[in-house]
């Protein structure tokens, strides 16, 4: 079902820092209007954009080399403040156990999504 939000409502739902919705407004486009002319955001595009900033801090490159460089395949990798999952991503992807902790649901959602993918890019693989 796809949920749409007023800019008021994407503040309350996604406890974003000021300078965060400001940056998101002006990058994620509005799909439609309510009946009081404001503009709303469809969620799985405020998500998305969201994954691809977080994706970027720390980097899908940082996080690989930290991995690779502190552990071993098959060894477990926690992350405590998992955000949008890229090192769980690169863990999975380096043949690594992942734990990760997170306590906005809505990243937990943009993490599992992304962990899916993950999985099913690395089935791909290993059919080669």
């Amino acid at each position: 079902m796809n949920r749409f939000f007023t800019a008021a409502e994407l503040a309350d739902v996604y406890r974003l820092p000021k300078h965060v919705q400001e940056q998101l407004l002006s990058k994620v486009a509005a799909v439609e209007t309510n009946d009081l002319g404001e503009p709303l955001f469809l969620e799985a595009h405020v998500d998305a954009w969201l994954a691809d900033q977080y994706a970027a801090v720390p980097g899908r490159r940082a996080a690989e080399d930290s991995i690779k460089s502190w552990s071993r395949v098959g060894d477990l990798v926690f992350n405590p403040f998992a955000g949008a999952g890229t090192a769980l991503r690169m863990s999975l992807l380096n043949h690594r156990r992942y734990l990760g902790l997170e306590i906005n649901p809505k990243y937990v959602g943009i993490a599992r999504r992304r962990l899916q993918q993950a999985e099913s890019d690395l089935r791909v693989r290993q059919d080669r």
